[in-house]
C-alpha cells in the first residue's frame, strides 16, 4: 500500500511539473514584439516618449520605439529593450517614492529591470515588476495622457496583455540590420552619428539640412512628414543626439553643417525651445518663433 501510494505521489509531482513547464514563457531574443493591451485594443501599443524616455501608450505604427526585444534572465524573467534605443537600454522603475513610472535606462543589475511574465489564458500576458512585485505593467485612457505605468496587479482589462511577434511588413528594416555600419558611413537613409557595440544598431541624421531656416514648429513638422533616403520614421532630435552629432560628424568633419544653431526636440518653457549651436557645441534657449537650422535623425 505504501508503495502505492509513494508511486502515486511521483505520478502527480511529474504532472505538475509537465504542467508548469508546459506554462513556461519563451520569447525570441532575436525578434521584436509589439505590446497591446484588451483595454485599448491593437489601436495603441507601448512605446517610449522620445522627449524623456518614459512609457507612453501611442498610436499604433512602424515607430521602431515600438519594437521590443525581450532578454532572457532567467525561467520567465526577461529585461526589455527597444529597437530604436538599442539592447543596451531597457525598461526600468523609477525611484521617486510613488515607484509607478517607468524610463527607458542603462542596463545594470537594479530589480526594476526584471520583468516576470506570466500567461493569464487565451494569448493574454502579465508582466509583474522584479522590485514592485506586488504591481503590474498598465496603462491609462485619453483623459490622463496614455501613460503605461505600474500599478497593483487586479483584474484590470489594461493590464492583460498581447505580445505578438513583429511581420516582415511591419519591420521592413530587419534585413538591412545585418548590414555592420561605422560613424560617417552613409547607410540606413542617412549619415551614421552614433552606433552600438554590435554595430547593426544606431543613429542617422539627413544628409542635409531642410532648405531654409524654419520655426520650430515647422521644423517638428518638416522631420516628421520628411521621407529622405525611403525612410519615413524622421524626428526632431533630442539635445543628446545633438550634441553627439556635434561630437561625431561635427568636430571630426565627416559631413557639413552651418556654424549656427540648430532645432532640438526639448522645451524648455512654454515659448522656448532648446537648441545647439554646431560650431562650438554649446546648447541654447529659442523663441519658438525664432528661425534657424534643422537636420533630422532616425534609429536603425
Amino acid at each position: 500500500m505504501k508503495i502505492y501510494k509513494i508511486l502515486s505521489y511521483l505520478v502527480i509531482f511529474q504532472l505538475i511539473v509537465y504542467s508548469v513547464r508546459a506554462q513556461e514563457v519563451n520569447f525570441d531574443e532575436n525578434k521584436y514584439y509589439r505590446l497591446t493591451n484588451i483595454w485599448m485594443g491593437e489601436d495603441r501599443s507601448l512605446d517610449v516618449n522620445p522627449d524623456n524616455l518614459t512609457m507612453m501608450m501611442a498610436p499604433t505604427s512602424n515607430a521602431n520605439g515600438q519594437f521590443w526585444k525581450f532578454h532572457v534572465q532567467g525561467d520567465d524573467v526577461f529585461k526589455l529593450s527597444t529597437k530604436w534605443q538599442g539592447d543596451n537600454k531597457v525598461i526600468d522603475v523609477i525611484n521617486d517614492g510613488v515607484n509607478n513610472r517607468m524610463i527607458l535606462t542603462k542596463s545594470a543589475g537594479y530589480s526594476g529591470q526584471y520583468w516576470r511574465i506570466e500567461k493569464a489564458g487565451n494569448g493574454l500576458y502579465r508582466l509583474i515588476n522584479g522590485w514592485q512585485t506586488n504591481k503590474c505593467l498598465d496603462s491609462d485612457s485619453e483623459q490622463t495622457g496614455y501613460g503605461a505605468f505600474l500599478n497593483p496587479a487586479g483584474n484590470f482589462a489594461s493590464q492583460f496583455w498581447v505580445i505578438s511577434e513583429l511581420t516582415p511588413e511591419e519591420d521592413p528594416g530587419g534585413e538591412e540590420e545585418a548590414i555592420v555600419v561605422n560613424i560617417g558611413d552613409k547607410a540606413h537613409g542617412g549619415i551614421v552619428f552614433y552606433v552600438d557595440e554590435s554595430g547593426r544598431h544606431g543613429m542617422v541624421c539627413q544628409e542635409k539640412d531642410f532648405e531654409g531656416l524654419l520655426s520650430f514648429t515647422e521644423a517638428k513638422s518638416a522631420s516628421e512628414s520628411s521621407n529622405a533616403g525611403g525612410k519615413s520614421d524622421w524626428r526632431l532630435p533630442n539635445l543628446d543626439e545633438l550634441g553627439t552629432m556635434y561630437n561625431n560628424l561635427r568636430r571630426s568633419g565627416l559631413t557639413h553643417f552651418d556654424n549656427e544653431w540648430y532645432w532640438s526636440s526639448e522645451v524648455k518653457d512654454e515659448h522656448n525651445m532648446w537648441g545647439i549651436d554646431l560650431l562650438h557645441g554649446k546648447r541654447y534657449a529659442h523663441w519658438e518663433e525664432d528661425h534657424s537650422h534643422v537636420r533630422a535623425v532616425r534609429v536603425f
